[in-house]
């Protein structure tokens, strides 16, 4: 019975978009971008060939070869991420366009280096030095907000939804699944038993036909970052080689907003019911990478680094309350809900290949493309079976595709130089799954070194549209909601050579 009451919580818990433990999610912790200092950031991460930045860490760490200083890095950035949804009509038949903001700070990086050479005389042969580097990257940052509303006149709401996912769970048994949130809209009377069916299980919503108008607003915050623990070596200045161990954390938050109102009251129906849902996200990972920097000559450089997949140990907390109110009828009924769970994610590894020019000893140019195949992406638990439709769904949904980053510095001075980028990331769903949602990022960057110290700034301009579910089509027929993001990034780099 224990395992039944766990498959049956996460079936439902699984495709309400508030909470975790399923393909999304396992999208959203396979999806990194390009973070860490400005410099690198400023060249869109496009930086595979080049080294001698603490990015390069978490992606080929052979750059830490080309170190010639130790050094210590440390980066503050902040994001605002603004959203545009779209989602049905108005009675008029005017679509609602709604939009939302959020302001966010982090540390994009900071780190230490340091670099032992092996000779006195750089014209000696054999391998010329030995580097080490130690510190945190930022590889994702999951601050946003979205808010959407829509009338939806297909009879669909979420208490349909409820009652689909309940059909042949006992009255009794739901009592016993505290950690439910079907248990909250069973004590909230959005769902309601019936002895239809030769007295199956069954049940009903107490939301009434003829149409409800729904709104939705969701925030969300944390990061995904790695601190890294790094080694290279340089031999003859010609063939660079590097590993990393990463150590990946996961900090994830959503709060989640949902409610609706019938468009025609019925005697003993519902008139309305809000919800709110909380998930709260942890994970601890960790990785290996390998990389490969060749100078061709003095004005070309090809670079080549491996990933192994990530396998995060992760935790979620969650809760679901929801308040209705019935036709004429001012008193409130409640219910809530709460849970934890203990599960494991394996995120896709990658291969990235580079290939870095020097201009007249002013300028660099570097080209990144980088392979990853979501489709390898899993979760899983001690419970058996509980991940089976999450993992197929990943590979029904997702696909393999390529990132593609490019990136140009411009010495003006000596001393001072501009950068502008250009990041494109394809689209992670097949055709059938999604819009495109494939993202492009924009950037531009400028920075001053001296001798023993360096200040970077960087700006990213990031933006992508996708397909938002109030809750699981494949349940309830509903249309998607049509979100578009623009993520707006500044970072600030100061660095110490020693």
């Amino acid at each position: 019975m224990k395992r039944q009451t766990i498959m049956a919580t996460l079936a439902v818990i699984a495709a309400l978009s508030a909470n975790a433990q399923n393909e999304v999610d396992a999208l959203r912790y396979s999806q990194i971008s390009f973070g860490g200092t400005a410099r690198y950031d400023g060249m869109a991460g496009a930086f595979g060939a080049l080294g001698a930045d603490f990015s390069t860490l978490s992606s080929n760490p052979a750059g830490l070869g080309l170190y010639r200083k130790s050094e210590i890095t440390f980066t503050p950035s902040a994001l605002n991420a603004s959203t545009s949804s779209s989602y049905m009509s108005t009675p008029t038949g005017t679509t609602y366009v709604e939009s939302a903001s959020k302001y966010s700070q982090s540390w994009g990086n900071a780190g230490i280096v340091g670099a032992w050479s092996r000779h006195k005389e750089p014209e000696e042969g054999g391998w010329q030095n030995f580097n080490m580097g130690f510190g945190y990257n930022q590889l994702a940052d999951f601050n946003n907000s979205q808010s959407m509303t829509g009338y939806n006149y297909s009879n669909a709401s979420l208490g349909n939804y409820f009652a689909n996912i309940t059909d042949g769970t006992s009255v009794q048994e739901l009592n016993s699944q505290t950690n439910n949130p079907a248990y909250a809209a069973y004590n909230a009377y959005l769902i309601n038993p019936t002895t239809l069916g030769n007295g199956a299980n069954q049940y009903v919503t107490g939301m009434p036909t003829g149409g409800v108008l729904q709104s939705n607003s969701v925030t969300t915050g944390g990061t995904m970052g790695e601190i890294v623990l790094s080694f290279a070596s340089n031999y003859e200045n010609k063939l660079y080689i590097g590993g990393t161990i990463g150590f990946d954390r996961i900090n994830y938050w959503s709060n989640s907003t949902y409610s609706e109102t019938a468009l025609h009251d019925s005697i003993g129906g519902l008139h309305s019911f809000n919800m709110a849902q909380n998930v709260n996200t942890t994970g601890q990972g960790v990785n290996v990478k390998l990389g490969v920097i060749y100078r061709v000559n003095d004005w070309f450089r090809v670079g080549l680094a491996a990933h192994s997949p990530t396998q995060f140990s992760m935790n979620d907390q969650y809760s679901t309350n929801i308040n209705s109110k019935v036709a004429g009828n001012d008193s409130t009924l409640r219910g809530s809900s709460s849970g934890s769970y203990n599960y494991t994610l394996t995120t896709p590894g990658r291969i990235i290949g580079s290939l870095g020019f020097i201009i007249l000893k002013k300028g660099l140019v570097d080209i990144d493309v980088e392979y990853v195949d979501y489709t390898t992406a899993s979760l899983s638990s001690s419970d058996p079976g509980v991940f089976s439709t999450a993992n197929t769904a990943i590979q029904n949904k997702y696909q393999a595709t390529e990132n593609i980053r490019l990136g140009a510095e411009w010495k003006l001075v000596d001393i001072f130089a501009i950068r502008a980028g250009l990041a494109y990331y394809g689209n992670p769903y097949q055709s059938s799954a999604n819009i495109d949602a494939s993202r492009t990022s924009m950037t531009l960057g400028c920075g001053l070194r001296e001798k023993y110290f360096t200040l970077d700034l960087a700006y990213v301009m990031t933006q992508y549209s996708e397909n938002y579910w109030l809750y699981d089509p494949t349940v309830v027929a509903v249309n998607p909601v049509k979100n578009t993001y623009t993520l707006n990034s500044l970072m600030l780099t100061m660095g110490f050579k020693f």
